[in-house]
């Protein structure tokens, strides 16, 4: 089972690694051999380049990369064997092949060019990553191992192995607690001194703290944390530099799309929906009888244990004890993780404080302890707290409004028209068309009368004049004002000749301002209108 599934994960990546040498260069170790051909430690490390970023760290490891070799072996023998049977010169492959390529470079191009750039120009891009360079400079970040137990002996002793020589890697992989990073042999996202990028046991202060202060290779004593005893090794080390233009282009053209400004007048504009009511963040499990929670209890407020080894002892699901028990904000009347609504437990939390841990309340599940982590007063939420949560919303809008306008500009740039959207139109001369523009009921349905003039007979001595009066009603009719520019500069760009030019430009430089109309442009009109 194991075989198929790995191959129809590569397959979804659309990619072929290219395999012809006979043998791997000097120094690149040769893997696997299919036929007379191999793959080689060079071909899996440019394979994982194609991977997302996100992927990428999952792949580096030993066992990854078995993975990951076995799938390719898998592809390259389905490879020999589709071409021996000639598949390669199938029309139904071929046009799939052409299909899926085509998907590619088009994908490519969408997210470079509109969902990262956002439409804005190259140039424009460059100029602000100049001017605010001091704002694109990673910051010194460490990459760390951990082995995660929850039992402070159990932490001893394998750090007392790790001083007699035993790798931390196969440590991790097969005895820490922490399943996230197991599977990575430990290795966690590197992250900066004030913990961004941080996840996992890495959020933890004292973690961070630690980590670096370490050389590369260090390894800690067990540390403990709301996760367990955590032993850390510094894998890596990154110093400080300046982000080129090229990594941070996304981050340039995010930027330029939403600024502080724009955050800060949403945010006033809609405070209300930042109230927060007095909430406390707790922590919570149960246990079958009242004395073992009582006990539990009296063992937290000694600082014998942490909420997570307790959680571990307690008798919730295996999930929540993977999580250091259940956890939720409670706001008063709210619902308790595991308990429900408890007058009894809320009482015990609203009189206590930060750190405290209060209990046992009985429940159908059995007896609840609780932790009080945090507090928020109520009031409204502060700009810095819902600055990225407004970010995303602005982002969000800007980039499918930059969607939009680069369809409508590539659509103008290559002079698209959608015959099929033109209905009736496309058995009418322009002439007839111009006579259902001038009937219409509305601004809207003349425009797309006179828009159907324009693409279907473009060359028609009636195009200008439907040219012009698109622009005029966007302008004059709708308050379209951006549509209206757009309108009459492209009359002055198809038809440079047209009789409409002087009153094209009129209208684009006095149209919105309380100027009225003036005595040419009313009869330029009238005469598009009659004629």
């Amino acid at each position: 089972m194991r075989r198929v599934l790995t191959i129809s994960f590569l397959l979804s990546f659309l990619f072929i690694l290219p395999l012809g040498c006979q043998e791997g260069e000097e120094g690149d170790e040769v893997l696997a051999r299919i036929g007379g051909q191999v793959i080689t430690e060079s071909d899996l490390e440019e394979f994982i380049l194609t991977f997302p970023p996100d992927q990428q760290e999952r792949f580096k490891t030993e066992e990854g990369k078995k993975i990951l070799l076995e799938g390719l072996i898998n592809q390259k023998i389905l490879e020999l064997a589709a071409k021996e049977v000639g598949l390669q010169d199938d029309p139904l492959v071929k046009m799939r092949m052409e299909y899926a390529a085509l998907r590619v470079l088009v994908g490519e191009y969408f997210n470079r060019y509109i969902n990262e750039n956002l439409w804005i120009p190259e140039a424009q891009l460059k100029d602000y990553y100049e001017g605010h360079k001091d704002d694109y400079v990673a910051p010194e970040k460490v990459k760390i191992r951990c082995i995660v137990k929850k039992e402070e002996a159990d932490a001893r002793a394998i750090y007392e192995r790790l001083m007699k020589g035993e790798k931390f890697e196969v440590i991790a992989n097969n005895e820490s607690e922490d399943v996230s990073s197991r599977s990575l042999a430990g290795l966690l996202p590197e992250f900066d001194i004030d913990g961004v990028g941080a996840v996992g046991v890495a959020r933890d202060k004292d973690i961070q703290k630690k980590a670096f202060e370490m050389e590369v290779g260090g390894i800690s004593n067990p540390i403990l944390t709301d996760y367990g005893f955590v032993i850390i090794m510094v894998d890596e080390r990154i110093p400080e530099g300046q982000l080129p233009f090229e990594e941070v282009r996304a981050e340039v053209a995010r930027a330029l799309a939403v600024s502080d400004e724009d955050i800060a007048s949403y945010y006033d504009q809609n405070i209300d929906r930042y109230k927060q009511t007095e909430m406390y963040e707790v922590a919570s499990c149960y246990f079958s009888d009242k004395g073992t929670a009582q006990s539990a209890l009296e063992e937290l407020r000694a600082e014998k244990k942490n909420f997570s080894q307790v959680a571990e002892e307690s008798e919730i699901e295996d999930s929540a004890k993977g999580r250091g028990g259940y956890f939720n904000w409670l706001k008063k009347g709210g619902m308790v993780s595991a308990l429900g609504r408890s007058e009894e437990a809320e009482a015990l939390i609203w009189a206590g404080d930060v750190g405290d841990y209060v209990g046992p309340v009985k429940g159908e599940k059995g007896w609840h302890i609780f932790y009080i982590k945090d507090y928020k007063p109520s009031g409204f939420k502060s700009l810095d707290e819902v600055y990225d949560s407004i970010s995303d919303i602005l982002y969000s809008q800007y980039r499918t409004e930059a969607g939009d306008r680069a369809f409508a500009d590539l659509m103008d740039k290559y002079d698209v028209v959608n015959y099929m959207e033109l209905g009736e139109y496309r058995t009418m001369s322009a002439k007839e068309i111009m006579e259902v523009a001038k009937n219409a009921s509305n601004p809207v349905q003349a425009i797309n009368a006179y828009k159907a003039v324009v693409a279907l007979y473009p060359n028609d001595e009636q195009a200008d004049k439907a040219q012009f009066l698109i622009g005029f009603l966007n302008a004059e009719e709708l308050s379209r004002f951006e549509d209206a520019e757009e309108a009459f500069k492209k009359l002055l760009k198809e038809y440079p000749d047209s009789d409409f030019v002087d009153d094209t430009r009129w209208m684009l430089e006095n149209m919105g301002s309380e100027a009225p109309l003036s005595d040419e442009v009313e009869d330029a009109v009238d005469e598009a209108l009659t004629e």
